[in-house]
């Protein structure tokens, strides 16, 4: 391990030994057991996709690493217009998904679904556009 791997792990477990030294204070010392039990369930969803990231993160650093040994650590991307295509009906189409998913579950779509669609929607349009626009 180098000195910058062990830098970085010391920092993390100093950090790591910090939050839980305060998270117990504030809610053992503080009595905020309900609070703890409303954060507990709603980290849940941020749990299992923070897991998934994790273990995402691990097969891309193993990517990484052999495309460094190799030299090489550009990507290169083949597409299509049919590609192009296919992009824009899933970026149209998932403030629509989002918005039926919604109304399944409510009955109706409300102002905080309509918004939560059109952010969605704009963070993957500006995505798409950054992305294509590196196009030659």
């Amino acid at each position: 391990m180098s000195a910058k791997d062990l830098l970085i792990t010391f920092i993390n477990t100093v950090f790591l030994i910090i939050v839980v030294g305060l998270t117990i204070v504030y809610f053992i010392a503080g009595d905020n057991f309900l609070v703890f039990k409303q954060i507990m369930e709603s980290l849940v969803p941020f749990g299992c996709l923070g897991l998934l990231f994790l273990v995402n993160l691990r097969f891309w650093r193993q990517d990484a690493k052999k495309k460094e040994r190799e030299g090489n650590l550009e990507v290169t991307l083949h597409l299509t217009f049919v590609d192009k295509l296919k992009s824009d009906i899933f970026l149209f189409s998932l403030p629509v998904v989002l918005m039926g998913i919604a109304f399944a579950a409510n009955g109706k779509v409300g102002l905080a679904d309509v918004l939560e669609a059109l952010m969605v929607f704009i963070i993957a349009y500006l995505w798409e556009k950054w992305l294509f626009s590196k196009e030659r």
